[in-house]
C-alpha cells in the first residue's frame, strides 16, 4: 500500500392506450460546481480500495473487494508475479449521462473496459481497452487506447488497413485486445519487451505495437473502470458489459466471484457489479449496487448453467442439474398435491440459486428455496385472493432478489418488491385493458432491471421499462400479425440486453436481438414442427448466452445452443415420458 499511496501523491499534484399509463420521466436542472472538463487523457489507474471504519478493506457479500474505480476481475495479490501474458474479447458499451447531483465535480461521466497486468497491489501497470465518455449534453465519445503508468492514457493511431488508420470505434463493436511480454520476461526488469494488439471485428481493422516497460508481472485483470483525472470521475451508466474468451498465460484463469470480483463504489454514487464469472473465463459487469444476469435462469446450483425443473401427474418434482446436453446430477424434490402450482422460479433471496414460487387454489403463496435438488428452506408468503394472479416474476428494482407482478381479473397491476418471502414493499401500477397481456419479461435496456413484454389480441406490442415500482418509461415495438407469438425471451446473443423469439401458427420461427424497444437486427430459424414447442430458454452451456429448450409430442427433448440468430449445435436429451412436463412459468 506505501507503494499505492506514493503513487497516487505524485498524481494528485500532476401511441398505444397501453404506453400512456408509464408515467413520464422527472428531469431535474443539473447542478455542477464550475469545473471545466479536463483534458480527455486520463490515467487508467491502480486498483484503489474502499476501507471501513475499523482500518480494513469492505468486502462485498460474496466476499468480493471494493473499489473507488475499478469494477470486475483480477487475480494475483502479491507485489511480484509470472502473470506474462492476459487477452479478453468485449463490446463496447453505450454511455448514458447519469445525474449524480452536487457531488460530481465534472459535466460528465466516464467508463473504460480493459486488460492489464500490474496495479491490483503495485503501482505498474500496462494496459489497454476501450473508453466511453459522455458529457451532460449526451453526446458520447468513443475511443480506444493504451497506457503504461505512470503515463497518460494514449488512444490508438496506425490501425490497418490503412483506410481505417483512426481506429474508429462505436457502441456496439466486438472488440479483442491482448497484451504479452516477448523477452526479459522477470519481475522488474527494465528491459522487459511487450507486445500488445487490438481488433475491432465489427469495423474491421487491428492494431500491433511493440514497447519495453518494467512491470512486476504481479497481477492480471479485466476491468470496467472509472478513470482518473484530477479525481475518479463518475461512472457512466454502461448497462451491462459482457467480458468473454479471457486468457491468461494462454489459459483460462479459472475466475472466482469470492476470490477475485472487485465491487466499485465511485466516489460520486456510482456503482457497477461483477457477476459471478462463467467457466471461469467469462462474466458480466453491470451498472448498479446488484448483478442481474439473464444468462444463468433457473440455475438451482449456481455453476453458472440453467437446469431443468420437471413434474408428473402425480406432483413429483425432480430437478436435473445440467452442463450442456449432460445432466450432471438428478434428485426428486418432493410430491406436491396437484392443487398447487408452480408459478416462478427465480432468486428471490440473493444467494445465487433459483428459487420456486408455489399457489395454490385457494390463494395460499409458498416459496421453497433451493440448493442443487435439495430444499433448503421453504416459507410461506401468504394468502392473496384469487382475483389476483401472478403474471410475472422479474428483479424489477435491481437487488438482485425476484418480485412478483400481480393482476387481477379487472387488469389492475400491483408489483410485490421481495426479499426472500418476505415483501419488502407494494405498489399499485395503475390498470391495463384486459386485452393486453404480458407476454414476457426481460431486462430489455440492460439496465439491470427486469422489464415487461406486452402484446395485446390485435397484436400490438410494447415494452413497459421498470424501476422497482414504477414504470419510469414505455415504448411500442410495432403490430405484429397474430398469426406470430412470442415463444419465448432471452440473452440469446450475449450482449446483457434481452431479445424475442417468436413463433407463427406454421412453426415458422424468427428472433429479434433488442436495444430497449429497438430491433437490432432479426433472423429466421427455419421452419420446425408445430409438434415442437419451446418449453424454455436458459444457459445451458456457461457460454454467456440463452439456449432453447425444445420438446414433442412425444416426449423427445433437445437444446439448440444460441449465438444471437445463429444455432451454433444441437443435442438431444432423449424421451422422457409425457407424463412428466417442464416447469417453466414465470422462470427467469
Amino acid at each position: 500500500m506505501q507503494k499505492l499511496r506514493a503513487y497516487w501523491s505524485c498524481v494528485l499534484v500532476g401511441g398505444l392506450a397501453l404506453l400512456a399509463l408509464g408515467p413520464a420521466q422527472m428531469n431535474s436542472p443539473m447542478f455542477q460546481r464550475n469545473i471545466s472538463p479536463p483534458p480527455r487523457h486520463s490515467a487508467h489507474a491502480p486498483l484503489i480500495l474502499r476501507y471501513g471504519p475499523d482500518g480494513k478493506p469492505l468486502r462485498g457479500r460474496r466476499n468480493q473487494s471494493v473499489s473507488t474505480n475499478w469494477s470486475g476481475y483480477a487475480i494475483g495479490t502479491g507485489s511480484t508475479g509470472n502473470y506474462t501474458s492476459a487477452s479478453f474479447s468485449w463490446r463496447v458499451q453505450s454511455a448514458t449521462y447519469v445525474n449524480y447531483g452536487s457531488s460530481n465535480p465534472y459535466s460528465f461521466n466516464d467508463s473504460s473496459q480493459w486488460v492489464g497486468i500490474g496495479g491490483n497491489v503495485t503501482s505498474d501497470l500496462i494496459q489497454l481497452g476501450s473508453d466511453s465518455y459522455v458529457g451532460s449534453g449526451g453526446t458520447p465519445i468513443y475511443t480506444v487506447w493504451y497506457e503504461m503508468l505512470p503515463a497518460d492514457s494514449i488512444n490508438l493511431t496506425n490501425c490497418a488497413p490503412a483506410s481505417l488508420s483512426s481506429c474508429p470505434v462505436s457502441p456496439g463493436d466486438a472488440m479483442s485486445a491482448s497484451l504479452s511480454c516477448t523477452a526479459n520476461c522477470t519481475p522488474n526488469n527494465s528491459n522487459m519487451k511487450w507486445t500488445l494488439s487490438m481488433m475491432n471485428s465489427t469495423k474491421g481493422w487491428t492494431w500491433t505495437e511493440n514497447f519495453t516497460y518494467q512491470s512486476s508481472l504481479s497481477s492480471a485483470e479485466w476491468i470496467e473502470e472509472a478513470p482518473f483525472y484530477s479525481e475518479i470521475a463518475a461512472i457512466a451508466n454502461f448497462g451491462t458489459a459482457p467480458f468473454s474468451d479471457i486468457l491468461v498465460n494462454g489459459g483460462s484463469p479459472d475466475l472466482s466471484l469470492s476470490a477475485d470480483g472487485i465491487i466499485l463504489q465511485d466516489p460520486e454514487g456510482g456503482f457497477a457489479t461483477p457477476c459471478e464469472a462463467f467457466n471461469g473465463n467469462r462474466f458480466v459487469v453491470a451498472f448498479g449496487a446488484t448483478c442481474i444476469s439473464t444468462f444463468d435462469s433457473h440455475d438451482f446450483n449456481d455453476d453458472g448453467h440453467s437446469d431443468i425443473a420437471w413434474r408428473d401427474g402425480s406432483g413429483d418434482i425432480a430437478v436435473w442439474l445440467m452442463s450442456n446436453t449432460t445432466v450432471l446430477s438428478s434428485g426428486g424434490v418432493g410430491t406436491v398435491a396437484s392443487t398447487w402450482s408452480l408459478v416462478g422460479q427465480r432468486d428471490f433471496n440473493g444467494d445465487g440459486t433459483a428459487d420456486l414460487l408455489w399457489r395454490d387454489s385457494s390463494g395460499n403463496t409458498a416459496m421453497w428455496f433451493l440448493n442443487g435438488s435439495e430444499v433448503s428452506s421453504s416459507a410461506g408468503v401468504g394468502n392473496v385472493p384469487t382475483a389476483w394472479n401472478i403474471a410475472a416474476t422479474g428483479d424489477f428494482n435491481g437487488d438482485g432478489m425476484g418480485d412478483i407482478l400481480w393482476r387481477d381479473g379487472s387488469g389492475d397491476l400491483a408489483v410485490w418488491l421481495m426479499n426472500g418471502a418476505s415483501v419488502l414493499s407494494s405498489a399499485a401500477l395503475g390498470n391495463v385493458p384486459s386485452t393486453w397481456t404480458v407476454v414476457g419479461t426481460g431486462d430489455f435496456d440492460g439496465n439491470g432491471t427486469s422489464d415487461l413484454l406486452w402484446r395485446d389480441t390485435s397484436g400490438n406490442t410494447a415494452i413497459w421499462f421498470l424501476s422497482g415500482t414504477q414504470v419510469s418509461s414505455s415504448a411500442a415495438i410495432g403490430n405484429i400479425p397474430t398469426t406470430w407469438s412470442v415463444a419465448a425471451t432471452g440473452d440469446l446473443n450475449g450482449d446483457g440486453k434481452s431479445d424475442i423469439l417468436w413463433r407463427d401458427n406454421s412453426g415458422n420461427t424468427a428472433i429479434w436481438l433488442m436495444n430497449g424497444a429497438s430491433i437490432l437486427s432479426s433472423g429466421g430459424l427455419g421452419n420446425i414442427p408445430t409438434t415442437w414447442s419451446v418449453v424454455a430458454t436458459g444457459d445451458y452451456n456457461g457460454d454467456g448466452k440463452s439456449d432453447l429448450l425444445w420438446r414433442d409430442t412425444s416426449g423427445n427433448t433437445a437444446i439448440w445452443f444460441m449465438n444471437g440468430a445463429t444455432v451454433l449445435s444441437t443435442g438431444s436429451l432423449g424421451n422422457i415420458p409425457t407424463s412428466w412436463t417442464v416447469q417453466s412459468t414465470n422462470a427467469e
